[in-house]
C-alpha cells in the first residue's frame, strides 16, 4: 500500500488537485495521502492481458474498460484507489455528466497481486471495495503462482469464490467474458500454481 504521503489529512475535492499537480501517483485513504509503489514488467503483463481481452470483448457494448491511471471512488468512505484494471457500465460514469479523472460506479474490479500489496488487497482493499454497490466481481491475478481469483456477488449480498488455474477458463460473469488462464500469463516466469500447505491440509 506505500506509506502516508503526509500526515494532514485532505477533502476528496483537495486530493484531486494534488493528483493532477502530482509526478506520482497516490492513493487516499481514511483522508491521507499513500503514494503508489513502481510496477513491474510482470505486473504490466498481467493487467494488460486482461485489459486486452477485456477491450477486445466490450468493444460495441455499453461498458468501458480502463487500465492503471483511472481512479475508483469510494463514495461510503471517501476513500480513492488505482485498480490495475476496472470496468464498468453504469450511465452516471459514461455519461455526459461522468468524470473524466474518476469512476464511480463499477462492475468488475481487477488486482494484480504483489509481495508488498497482497494482504491489503486481500484484506481491507477488498473490504471498502464491498461498499461499492454495483460492484459484481473483484478479480486477483497471483504474482507468485499462475492463478485467477474471482470474487463474486451473489444476489443476496455475499461473496462467492472461484479459483482457475491453467487449463482452466477464469469467467466473468459481469461481463460476459472467459479467459483462459494459460494466455494471461502466457509470456511471463510465474510458475505453475502449487497448493498451499493450508489447502491441502486434511485432504
Amino acid at each position: 500500500m506505500g506509506q502516508p504521503q503526509a500526515k494532514t489529512r485532505v477533502t476528496f475535492d483537495e486530493y484531486l488537485r494534488l493528483e493532477q499537480a502530482s509526478s506520482e501517483r497516490h492513493q487516499l485513504i481514511d483522508g491521507e495521502l499513500y503514494a503508489m509503489a513502481g510496477s513491474t514488467r510482470t505486473h504490466n503483463a498481467l493487467a494488460g492481458a486482461l485489459f486486452a481481452a477485456l477491450r477486445s470483448h466490450l468493444k460495441g457494448k455499453r461498458c468501458t474498460s480502463y487500465i492503471s491511471d483511472v481512479k475508483v471512488h469510494v463514495i461510503a468512505t471517501g476513500d480513492c484507489f488505482y485498480p490495475d484494471v476496472v470496468v464498468t457500465c453504469d450511465e452516471r460514469d459514461l455519461g455526459p455528466g461522468g468524470d473524466a479523472l474518476v469512476v464511480r460506479y463499477p462492475s468488475l474490479l481487477i488486482e494484480v497481486l504483489s509481495p508488498s500489496t497482497e494482504a491489503y488487497d486481500r484484506g481491507e482493499k477488498f473490504r471498502v471495495y464491498r461498499l461499492l454497490e454495483t460492484l459484481q466481481e473483484y478479480v486477483l491475478v497471483d504474482w507468485g503462482a499462475q492463478r485467477v481469483e474471482v470474487f463474486r456477488r451473489d444476489p443476496d449480498g455475499g461473496w462467492r469464490f472461484y479459483p482457475s488455474e491453467p487449463g482452466e477458463m477464469a469467467t466473468f460473469e459481469s461481463v460476459g467474458l472467459a479467459v483462459d488462464v494459460r494466455e494471461v500469463y502466457e509470456g511471463t516466469e510465474v510458475p505453475l500454481f502449487r497448493p498451499r500447505l493450508a489447502e491441502t491440509a486434511g485432504s
